[in-house]
């Protein structure tokens, strides 16, 4: 099982089905858990983020997309999440697969409301 953490912007895009496309061509016939299915945005971020991470708990890996190298929080917490777990992460880009070994890195941009956290530095 797959989870794949990415920005609640894509929810029901042709920017998600392409991402959703990229991750079954490298891991084929993987059931993957997408919060843009179960996540209720009605909810607070802190139920949002339990259900989340019972989905990564129950993941094999992680695969996340970004904002032309920004992360919203939710995003970000779910990469450490994972990462704490040991369980493999991979970025998409473009249309690849790139795996993270190290530990996420990022630069704090806002913490306000509109949901922009961080810049990943690769």
């Amino acid at each position: 099982m797959i989870y794949y953490a990415h920005h609640i912007w894509k929810y029901g895009t042709k920017i998600e089905d392409f991402e959703l496309f990229v991750i079954n061509k490298h891991f084929h016939d993987s059931y993957i858990h997408n919060p843009a299915v179960f996540v209720n945005p009605n909810e607070s971020e802190e139920s949002i983020m339990r259900d989340c991470f019972s989905k990564i708990d129950a993941s094999d890996a992680l695969v996340f997309s970004d904002l032309s190298g920004v992360a919203g929080k939710g995003v970000i917490s779910e990469i450490e999440y994972a990462q704490s777990l040991g369980l493999r992460v991979y970025r998409i880009v473009a249309n690849r697969l790139v795996e993270i070994t190290e530990k996420i890195r990022y630069n704090l941009l806002n913490t306000g409301c509109n949901r922009i956290y961080a810049e990943i530095v690769a």
